[in-house]
C-alpha cells in the first residue's frame, strides 16, 4: 500500500531531476575551493596549553613543602602508625595559628590522602594523553 503513495513522489522527483540541467563549474573551481579550504586549516592551528597553570603547579609546590616539613618537625616522635593525627593537627595549628581547626578523624584524613593521590594520577595519565594526541597533529 506504501508503494502506491510513493509512486507519484518518486515519479515527480525523476521528472524535476531529468528536467534540471547540469551545472558546470568554472574553470578553476578546484583550484579556489583548495585555497579555501587551505586558508581554513591554516587560521585553526592548535595552541599548546598546559593543563596545570604555573600557579597551580606553584601551590602543589607549597603543599609538598609543608607535607616535608611535616615529616621532619615530627621525625623524632616515638608514636607509631602510617600518620600521627595529634602531631598532624599540632603542627597546622602551629603554622596557622589564627584558624581554629577541628580535630579530624584518621579515616578522613586517609580519604583526603587518597583522593590526593589519585587525583594526581588522573592528572599524569590525562598530561600523557594529551602531550600523545598533540604530537600525532
Amino acid at each position: 500500500m506504501q508503494q502506491n503513495n510513493e509512486s507519484p513522489i518518486e515519479n515527480l522527483v525523476e521528472k524535476m531531476i531529468k528536467e534540471m540541467a547540469a551545472e558546470k563549474t568554472s574553470v578553476d573551481f578546484t583550484a579556489k575551493l583548495m585555497m579555501r579550504v587551505q586558508s581554513l586549516q591554516s587560521e585553526k592551528s592548535i595552541s599548546y596549553q598546559p593543563l596545570i597553570s604555573k600557579m597551580g603547579w606553584m601551590l602543589i609546590a607549597v603543599c609538598i613543602m609543608a607535607l616535608l616539613g611535616f615529616v621532619i618537625v615530627n621525625a623524632d616522635q616515638t608514636k607509631s602508625g602510617l600518620l600521627n593525627t595529634e602531631a598532624m593537627n599540632h603542627f597546622l595549628r602551629n603554622m596557622l595559628q589564627d584558624l581554629n581547626l577541628m580535630h579530624s578523624s584518621t579515616i578522613s584524613i586517609y580519604a583526603v590522602l587518597f583522593s590526593t593521590v589519585m587525583l594526581f594520577v588522573q592528572i599524569s595519565i590525562l598530561l600523557n594523553r594529551y602531550q600523545k594526541r598533540l604530537r600525532i597533529n
